[in-house]
């Protein structure tokens, strides 16, 4: 695996069992809301929506130089809380999505 660094990276957040993924901007745990995500371009870091089956999210996160996609599928949105919010605690990433 190549080194680990941080680079703004798109995220394909597919809902868990209970339809729920990980909103970076509410830093938060909870079911996709459309008006959250898609309504009149509403979420500054939405970038789409995985063809219906989840939302896509553009944000800084810590990445494989190897990653040469740039994006991560996040299947676990309480482990992708967590990552986040140790990035920000290590201050490796800003506690800002938009930052």
């Amino acid at each position: 695996m190549g080194q680990l660094h941080t680079a703004k990276i798109n995220h394909l957040n597919y809902p868990d069992d209970e339809g729920r993924v990980y909103c970076r901007m509410k830093n938060t745990v909870m079911k996709i809301e459309m008006t959250d995500c898609f309504v009149s371009a509403s979420c500054p870091i939405c970038a789409g929506s995985i063809q219906g089956m989840g939302v896509e999210c553009f944000y800084t996160d810590l990445i494989s130089e190897d990653n040469t996609m740039l994006a991560l599928t996040i299947p676990d949105p309480n482990r992708q809380q967590m990552k986040i919010a140790e990035l920000i605690n290590k201050g490796l990433i800003p506690a800002d999505p938009l930052a």
